[in-house]
Order: structure tokens, then sequence, then C-alpha cells
């Protein structure tokens, strides 16, 4: 489902929100959040060292939430820093980064 499309393109018409979709169902080609995160991993690690963005992670508690730390743990990487896996640690620490998960 894409509840809010109308509202969400509205905003990518206004020049408010950039928008990347993943979608891995009904359709041929899966595209995932974590493809899209290692994709954007500039602009979002812009957001996050230099705009100190918040990251909120939500949906299936499968395999999804581990699939999406280890894409912000090897964007971290990617911009250089040296224990990426700690420093997304510390995002959690201090709420930078939450996951609300479900089975």
């Amino acid at each position: 489902d894409f509840l809010h499309h109308r509202q969400l393109h509205q905003w990518v018409d206004q020049g408010v929100l950039r928008l990347f979709c993943a979608f891995s169902r009904d359709q041929d080609e899966k595209v995932y959040v974590q493809q899209r995160i290692r994709e954007q991993g500039d602009l979002l690690w812009s957001l996050i060292a230099e705009q100190h963005a918040v990251v909120f992670v939500s949906g299936n508690a499968n395999q999804m939430p581990d699939d999406v730390r280890q894409a912000f743990i090897d964007v971290a990487a990617a911009h250089g820093v040296d224990d990426a896996a700690e420093y997304v640690q510390q995002m959690i620490k201090t709420g930078r980064y939450q996951e609300e998960c479900w089975y």
C-alpha cells in the first residue's frame, strides 16, 4: 500500500520533499529499503553527520531491521567512520536511530 501517495507527491511537486520509494511486493523487480539507503548514501550521510538527522525504521521485524541497520553502517563506513557499527550504536543510544518493528 502506498497509503498517502497523493500527499507525498504533492510535497515533492512543491519542492519540500525528496521521495525515494522501495517496493518489494506485487511487482517483478523487488526494491528494498536498504538498496535505497546505499544508493542515497551521500545525501543520508550529509543529513546524519551535518544536520543531526534522526532515523526511524518501522516494519516487519524478520530480517528488515538488521538489513537496514547494516545499510546505515555501510554508509557511515563509506564516509570514513572507522567503527561504523559503534557510530550507529551511539545513534541508537542517543535516540537518533529508532526501530519500531513487529512480527
